[in-house]
């Protein structure tokens, strides 16, 4: 049996005090108004009643731009994720007040995951596995060759995956072009038959030797809900299928 990605409360609050300690940088993901934005920050502190956990001021993470601190408000929930060792250490917390720090409600447990679950890992040419995406709502429209009514959907294919993110292999020129932090719905159409539905953020496009477009997508969304769990453990086990050769059943 797997064991359980969340760690104990001992553990947890003992992972959070070194991370306080160190002033460990971190990376905040929030949802604003239909759009993810991704924010760094640090651990500076607690306060008095230990049930706060105070971080430095936010900042964008050179992508979205840095958002007004007003913008984020005392109530809002945010995930917040940060490195420790060979881990990636999550949790989901709610804001207790914005002023010029920020400070969070101290979580009970956290989750620890082996980063190298992270690690990408690269399709081989003669296996194709289909991806839809979406452009969602609340973000910027397209930018390139748009007409009027829903943004159409993208049909392309997997190139590279990790839990973290994935690189996407367009059979023919996109009509629009993204701006970076644009979100999309992305539907992996996976070789059991089984979709696996992710939020994903637009952050670059290249043309490869063979001519072909690929898009880089980083996945957001998955850290701390019984949902994104199930996701992430899904991405995690394609992504073992994808390096362990035992694809069966994916379109080549």
């Amino acid at each position: 049996m797997t064991p359980s990605p969340d760690l104990t409360h001992g553990k947890s609050q003992e992972t959070l005090r070194s991370a306080i300690e160190k002033q460990t940088p971190l990376t905040v993901t929030w949802r604003h108004e239909g759009r993810w934005l991704l924010l760094k920050s640090r651990f500076i502190g607690t306060t008095e009643q230990s049930d706060g956990i105070i971080l430095a001021p936010l900042t964008g993470d050179g992508a979205d731009g840095t958002p007004r601190p007003q913008n984020i408000a005392t109530g809002a929930t945010i995930d917040v994720s940060f490195r420790r060792g060979h881990y990636k250490c999550s949790f989901r917390t709610t804001i207790l007040h914005v002023g010029e720090t920020l400070t969070i409600l101290r979580p009970d447990t956290i989750r620890q995951l082996q980063r190298r679950a992270f690690q990408r890992v690269s399709v081989p040419s003669n296996v194709r596995i289909p991806v839809e995406l979406q452009p969602t709502s609340g973000t910027a429209g397209p930018t390139i060759g748009a007409t009027s009514g829903a943004s159409p959907t993208i049909d392309s294919y997997v190139s590279d995956l990790s839990a973290g993110g994935l690189g996407l292999r367009l059979p023919k020129p996109p009509s629009w072009s993204p701006s970076i932090g644009q979100a999309f719905q992305v539907t992996i159409k996976g070789p059991d038959r089984r979709n696996i539905r992710v939020s994903g953020l637009y952050r670059h496009c290249h043309v490869d030797p063979g001519g072909d477009i690929q898009w880089g997508l980083q996945i957001v969304g998955l850290d701390d809900t019984e949902t994104g769990r199930t996701t992430l453990d899904a991405l995690t086990q394609l992504s073992r299928s994808i390096r362990g050769g035992t694809l069966a059943g994916a379109t080549a």
